[in-house]
């Protein structure tokens, strides 16, 4: 340090200061920019749902049963609950029986070539295909809301 006068510890200090405020508004833009991405991933999620509410009522409103699109939904099914159960949705703590309700409405019933029928659309088992992607959005969304606001 030079002569004595002070200024040098002044300065240290101020560029000191200066780095730990940038630092601070550094982490809490990161974790602002992180729950941000965790919502819309979140919101995207609610997206591929409707879709997949689609693909079903369209499967099962078809006069004839198709067995691509069979194909299709199971995996679609089974690609929807998988991503449920990945981080960042996973920190959601979605019940598992909403998943396990929602696999059971769209591919237990209907999917066998054999006892495929189709379905109206004001249908009980259509009905409860809409109820269980409903429920599984309102979960999805009321636990978004409390963990990434």
């Amino acid at each position: 340090m030079t002569g004595g006068n002070g200024n040098d510890w002044s300065g240290i200090i101020t560029w000191a200061i200066l780095f730990l405020g940038w630092f601070v508004v550094h982490k809490v833009t990161l974790i602002r920019e992180r729950r941000k991405e965790k919502r819309e991933t979140a919101k995207q999620f609610c997206t591929d749902l409707r879709e997949l509410e689609i693909a079903a009522l369209d499967f099962h409103t078809a006069d004839n049963r198709n067995g691509r699109k069979a194909t299709d939904l199971r995996q679609q099914v089974e690609r929807v609950i998988l991503q449920l159960q990945r981080k960042p949705l996973s920190q959601l703590n979605v019940p598992l029986s909403r998943m396990v309700v929602l696999r059971q409405r769209i591919t237990r019933n209907n999917m066998d070539p054999s006892d495929f029928g189709s379905k109206l659309a004001d249908d009980l088992f259509i009905y409860e295909i809409r109820n269980a992607i409903t429920d599984l959005i309102a979960s999805v969304e009321d636990e978004r809301e409390k963990l990434w606001p």
